[in-house]
This record gives C-alpha cells, structure tokens and sequence, in this order.
C-alpha cells in the first residue's frame, strides 16, 4: 500500500491524489454515503478520461511509429489507479447500504401476521377439480386458435 500511495503521489496531482487517498481504509471509513456517492462518480469520470487518453495516446503511437504497442504506461497506471479507488468506494457504499438494510429490517417473529385464507373461498386445485367433474365426458374442450397457430409456426420454421 506505500508502495501504491507514493506512485500515486508521483502520476497524479494534488486533487486527484485527495481522492485516490480517500478511498484507503484508514479514511474511507470517516465518509457518508452522500460523499461516498460523489466521490463514486468523480472516480468513475477521471478513470474514463485517463482511459479515454491512454486510447488516443496509443492510437497516436500506432501511427506515429508503426508498432503495435504505444508508449503511454503512466496514463495506463493512472488509469489503473482510478479503477482501485472506484472499487473501493463502491465496495463501502455496498457494505453501508446493507449494514442500513440490516438495521431497517425487523426481528424474526415480530413482523406482522399472515393473511390467512376467507374460510368460504376453494382453492385453485378445488376449483380445477370442480370444472373437471362439471365436463361430460362427450363434451369437447375449447380449443380456440390452436390449429391457426400450429400452422403460423410451422410457417415460421419453413421461412427459415
């Protein structure tokens, strides 16, 4: 983490350092999830715009020297510095949304009571059971559409 925190120091500048520093555990814990959201989305738009340059100062290279690969490492670590520290505030805002879920949530077993059935209402199966018994057995179920719609989709397959 030193190591990351001197580097960063090194590529970026004051402001862009204040908010890669933030993102470390020993501060990231003292922010709000008001704070922790714009500073979410600072990250995510300075992470896009040293992406965005790492691109066109590739592309650039391409052209300039005819190989493949460009020369713009530090716009690539910068880059890399940014997606760390987005990670970090989204992981915080996850973990302070759930402790929030957690607390809002009421005990077991002291919630409201179930609903319980009208005593007078069948059930679905009752009810299938009821329709069923009503058919005769010569009468013919009602099969609206049915062969339209199999020759639409043997169409279809045809179509094909």
């Amino acid at each position: 983490m030193a190591n990351d925190r001197r580097l960063a120091r090194q590529l970026s500048t004051r402001s862009e350092f204040q908010l890669i520093s933030a993102s470390y555990a020993d501060a990231i814990g003292r922010l709000s999830k008001r704070d922790l959201k714009s500073k979410i989305a600072r990250a995510r738009r300075l992470r896009d715009k040293q992406r965005d340059l790492y691109r066109r100062q590739r592309l650039a290279s391409r052209a300039r020297s005819g190989t493949k690969h460009g020369s713009s490492a530090r716009t690539a670590q910068k880059a890399g510095l940014f997606n760390e520290a987005l990670s970090r505030f989204t992981q915080r805002l996850r973990a302070l949304e759930a402790a929030e879920r957690r607390k809002t949530q009421q005990p077991a077993g002291k919630g409201p009571k179930p609903k319980s059935r009208r005593a007078g209402a069948p059930k679905r199966r009752a009810q299938a059971d009821l329709l069923q018994k009503a058919r005769s057995p010569r009468m013919k179920s009602i099969q609206a559409h049915v062969g339209s719609r199999g020759r639409r989709r043997q169409a279809r397959r045809d179509s094909r």
